[in-house]
Order: structure tokens, then sequence, then C-alpha cells
């Protein structure tokens, strides 16, 4: 039911009516960590390189780059090392302040439903930590008519300043209004 609520909210926090899907949620994390500068990436959430667990800790860089060890990190080649960079990559996951309900077994099984509940709940808490631009990018480059786009990502950034403005005052950081949106 947690689950159901945070894909619910995070489509409205975006400016969708329908319900979240697996190849939204994927393509946002993708653009996340390009943004970052970093290079893995995943087809969708059944990518057999998802079992490294390296392109779960670089989205995790990407929304919060003080989290990440990379001294940490294995190449994810044997058993051993995919165990202990999933493991790890959970541990960031919750550092970082997502709800996590997947075990490390789930990541080296590439259980897809499992890793998208972890990407989702990811961009959830990227959404409300950092009024997350990139979200609303990725839904633009999905939405056919431009206008409803625009109109879309400016719902959007008031709704992640106000939630900053509030969270700010609450004693929390807030993001800063100051970022540039993303260029359509």
């Amino acid at each position: 039911k947690y689950t159901l609520q945070v894909l619910s909210d995070l489509a409205k926090s975006v400016g969708r009516t329908e319900q979240m899907t697996e190849d939204l949620v994927c393509a946002w994390a993708n653009d996340t960590v390009k943004s970052s500068g970093k290079r893995t990436s995943a087809k969708n959430f059944r990518d057999p390189s998802l079992r490294n667990s390296h392109f779960l800790i670089d989205l995790i860089n990407a929304i919060e780059p003080r989290a990440v060890a990379y001294e940490l990190v294995n190449s994810g080649t044997t058993d051993e090392e995919a165990l202990s960079n999933a493991k790890f990559s959970i541990s960031l996951a919750q550092k970082v302040g997502a709800c996590v309900f997947l075990v490390p077994e789930d990541i080296l099984e590439v259980k897809s439903k499992m890793i998208f509940t972890l990407v989702a709940a990811l961009w959830a808490e990227s959404l409300q930590k950092n009024g997350d631009r990139a979200a609303v990018a990725v839904l633009a480059t999905r939405t056919t008519n431009r206008q409803k786009a625009m109109d879309d990502m400016c719902d959007a950034i008031k709704d992640a300043e106000g939630r900053a403005a509030r969270k700010t005052a609450a004693g929390g950081v807030g993001w800063s209004p100051s970022k540039e949106a993303p260029s359509l």
C-alpha cells in the first residue's frame, strides 16, 4: 500500500493523472545518472547489469553526491562482490531517506518489481529533498503536447518550491529556487 501511495504522489508531483509506469521511472533514473556524468544505465528493471548494483549506486550518487564512498564499491563480478554492492546500495538508499522494501538478494536476482519500487522511492525522495527538475524534464519529453508539458513543469516547480520553503521554515534544508530549470 505504501508503494502505491508513493507512486501516486510521484505521479501527482510531476503533473500526471495516470499511474507511473516502469518505463517512465527507468527513463528518469537513466536521465538522472547521465546528468551526473556517470555512464551506467539500465534498459529496464529486468536488465541483468543491475545485478552488480553500480547503476543503483550511481543513481543515489546523482541524488546525493555526499552519500557515496566509491572506494567501498566492488566490481560486482563475483557473487560475493555483487552481494556486498547490493547491501551497500540499500544502505545508501536508506541513508538518503528512501523507504526500502527489498533485500540484497532481490537485487542479485534482478527482481524487477522490487528494483522498480526502490527506484520510485528514490525518485520520490529526490523530489522531496531537491525539488527535482529532472523529473520535470522526463515528463516533458514523454508528453506529446508541448504547452501541457510547460504547464506541468511550472506546476511541479511551484510545488517543489512550496515544499522546500515549508521544510526550510521547519528547520530542514530546502531547495534553492535559483537553480535553473531544464531546457525543453
